[in-house]
């Protein structure tokens, strides 16, 4: 209300997620249908260990054991970008409103 007060419009609240997406140390992500559990599709692998993941619009994000962040479009597991900078592996990979945190 105090934001409608503000002119501000409210969100309308966000639909429950279809799909599960899981990272291995094989370095396949796999995407399950959360009401059924099956499996339904899997995404192309990469060579070095993933440790953590996060998805941010069209994009799954990779912690990967090497320090690098590896980006791939969720559609068809493409590479879309790489973010490198740590020298150990990234542990944890998070999105806010403005910042990817690692």
């Amino acid at each position: 209300a105090q934001a409608q007060a503000q002119g501000q419009q409210a969100q309308p609240p966000r639909p429950p997620p279809q799909e599960l997406l899981t990272t291995s140390r094989d370095g396949v992500v796999m995407a399950w249908d959360m009401q059924s559990g099956a499996c339904t599709r899997t995404l192309k692998s990469f060579s070095v260990l993933a440790h953590c993941a996060t998805v941010v619009g069209d994009c799954i994000l990779q912690g990967c054991d090497d320090g690098v962040i590896r980006a791939r479009k969720l559609c068809d597991g493409a590479p879309a970008r790489e973010y490198v900078g740590h020298e150990d592996r990234i542990s944890s990979v998070w999105v806010t409103k403005t910042h990817l945190c690692s």
